[in-house]
């Protein structure tokens, strides 16, 4: 019945007995209608002060969430905890699983991610997310980063804002490249070399080790770099200054799922 949706990704449709929900998670940039999504693009553009973006296309919109369900294959509460039975069962009974899901027009369920930054990897280990990014924006070298994985992967991949001023001194005291290469280039040419890239793969690895970052917690070779700032302006950012996880997502995720499926082969 549903020929090409036996893929590993892709959980199928819900059982019989059992309700199923999606739920709005603004704090990733899931929404399950296109009025709920359009009004908050509308909300924060008020907030910024920008013009209200143009309403998203009806046709391609694909609803996002939080997937909840209730029924007799659920479970009822945790035993004598009435505070974590609380915060993962709802008032109507349904169990919030924080898993994000995607649904398509035959609504099949396919799951995109955590909505609390908890990812399970491929091998069973979990990874914070949010976690292993603030450990690495210690780091000198980078000013922002957003890690991206699915429970299909081994390790995350990240984005990376570069704090092109540090990287331009540490590569100075190296022989990697000429001072005056260094001076001529822009920073966006200077980040697409290949041998800029891999002192600075060297340099994240070697500090998310000091950091005492597990191996499966580091993205390794798997970084893209920029040198665009993240700001509010930009919509990477909140106007509270906290990272806009679905406009990042939105942002770089086509490149870092690119990195990751190549390393699953």
């Amino acid at each position: 019945e549903f020929p090409g949706y036996f893929r590993c990704d892709s959980i199928g449709t819900g059982l019989n007995y059992d309700e199923m929900r999606v739920y709005d998670c603004p704090t990733k940039g899931y929404y399950t209608t296109p009025e709920a999504h359009d009004l908050a693009a509308a909300t924060e553009a008020e907030a910024q002060g920008r013009p209200a973006p143009a309403p998203v296309d009806r046709k391609t919109f694909v609803p996002r969430g939080e997937l909840a369900t209730r029924g007799k294959t659920v479970f009822q509460g945790y035993w004598q905890r009435p505070d974590a039975t609380a915060a993962a069962i709802d008032a109507d009974g349904f169990f919030h699983t924080n898993d994000l899901v995607s649904l398509d027009s035959k609504l099949t369920i396919r799951i995109i991610g955590r909505a609390g930054g908890i990812l399970k990897l491929a091998q069973g280990e979990f990874v914070s997310l949010a976690a292993v990014e603030e450990a690495l924006e210690e780091f000198s070298l980078i000013e922002n980063c957003f890690l991206h994985a699915t429970g299909l992967d081994s390790f995350p991949a990240a984005a990376l804002k570069v704090d092109m001023v540090a990287l331009r001194a540490r590569l100075a005291e190296t022989a990697l490249i000429t001072a005056e290469e260094l001076e001529a280039l822009s920073d966006k040419a200077l980040l697409r070399r290949d041998d800029v890239h891999e002192f600075v793969v060297a340099q994240v690895e070697a500090f998310g080790k000091r950091a005492g970052l597990r191996g499966f917690e580091r993205p390794k070779e798997n970084l893209f770099l920029t040198a665009v700032d993240w700001t509010a302006d930009n919509e990477l950012l909140t106007p509270s200054l906290k990272k806009a996880r679905g406009n990042l997502a939105r942002q770089f995720a086509p490149q870092l799922n690119k990195m990751l499926v190549a390393c699953r082969h």
